[in-house]
């Protein structure tokens, strides 16, 4: 599914999002975003990841999405884009991190320039780091946030318009009649909340999540309340290992390689992302293979630099599934994070595992 993991969206916009959204099924579906640059937006996957800094931590990401579709489809502006951004720190006094989420997803735009569905959200987390013993530990994030999702109902084109008009594109039957019923409010608002425990040592983490644990009620109609449970659980496991290769040297200046992996299920589908990164001196490279459990899905290949307190990268997935047939061009994103650490404070002499995330 491209890196997008499916949410329940009420049943009345089962018809057609201007081409781009036909969806068949009884119960249609938005999709949860999920960045392929991971390690870039931790609190996206985890909220136990509060806090794995004594220095304030800030991240932002932009993802695009399947931007053949623009071409293929006739529409002016974009597809799928996600924006995030967080703050995170750890406060070793009240042995607990603290942090703030952001993150905006749109899913395509109308001839108006207007998103057709897009979601805004906010969040605030809290994590408590355990000591298990002198090299392990154990972290317990929570999160709450308040999200608002919107419909821009004035440019969505339906089946029955497409059946209705042979030949026609979606673009030249917006505003024209439909049997679809218009939705008391074009916008609805729920709050969130979701939990995730995180184990690690020096050298390797691993960690377990569960978001919208309220499987809260998003319909745009108030009938639909029998018809949809709400989101659905997203349970995500993740995990990964660091091998510093010179550990005498600093982070920045040695080289290292940190193989990870992660798995996330939500709605009934499912997607496994395997890989590992490789760095040396300021740079580093990474590959991931992303499969969608029974369907092979992308190569994704990312670059960056880490100079001082300013990591910046770049990831492109190219995709491998039936979706290359219509030239999608697979996604492309953009990370960076601003650790506020002085500068010679890391420790030299082990490995952290943690690394690629800050």
């Amino acid at each position: 599914m491209q890196n997008r993991i499916l949410q329940t969206i009420p049943h009345r916009l089962n018809s057609a999002l201007c081409a781009l959204f036909i969806l068949f099924s009884m119960h249609s579906y938005a999709q949860d975003p999920i960045f392929s640059q991971f390690y870039n937006a931790p609190l996206q996957i985890n909220p136990a990841f509060a806090g794995i800094s004594e220095d304030p931590v800030v991240s932002i990401n932009y993802r695009d999405q399947g931007p053949g579709i623009v071409e293929r489809f006739g529409f002016p502006n974009g597809a799928y884009t996600t924006y995030a951004a967080a703050w995170d720190q750890f406060f070793p006094e009240l042995n607990s991190g603290f942090g703030i989420s952001l993150i905006g997803d749109t899913a395509g735009e109308g001839s108006a320039g207007g998103s057709l569905l897009s979601t805004v959200g906010v969040s605030g987390i809290y994590s408590y780091n355990l000591r298990l013993d002198a090299g392990t530990f154990i972290k317990f994030g929570l999160e709450a946030g308040f999200a608002q999702t919107r419909v821009n109902w004035g440019e969505l084109c339906f089946l029955d318009q497409l059946q209705s008009n042979l030949g026609s594109t979606c673009q030249e039957l917006i505003g024209t009649s439909t049997i679809e019923a218009v939705p008391e409010s074009f916008s609805t608002s729920y709050i969130d909340v979701s939990m995730g425990v995180l184990f690690y040592s020096q050298r390797y983490y691993g960690g377990v999540s569960m978001k919208h644990l309220n499987t809260p009620d998003y319909s745009f109609f108030s009938d639909d309340a029998n018809l949809a449970d709400g989101l659905p659980v997203r349970f995500t496991v993740h995990g990964g290992y660091q091998l510093t290769l010179d550990p005498t040297l600093k982070r920045t200046f040695g080289a290292y390689v940190a193989p990870n992996f992660l798995y996330v299920n939500q709605g009934g589908l499912s997607q496994l992302n395997i890989g590992t990164i490789v760095g040396y001196q300021h740079f580093f490279i990474g590959g991931w293979f992303r499969h969608a459990i029974g369907n092979a899905d992308a190569f994704i290949i990312s670059a960056g630099t880490s100079v001082g307190k300013i990591k910046v990268s770049y990831s492109f997935d190219a995709t491998v599934s039936s979706l290359a047939i219509n030239n999608t061009r697979g996604a492309h994103e953009v990370g960076i994070i601003y650790n506020f650490a002085p500068p010679g404070k890391q420790k030299v002499d082990i490995n952290d595992c943690f690394s690629i995330f800050r």
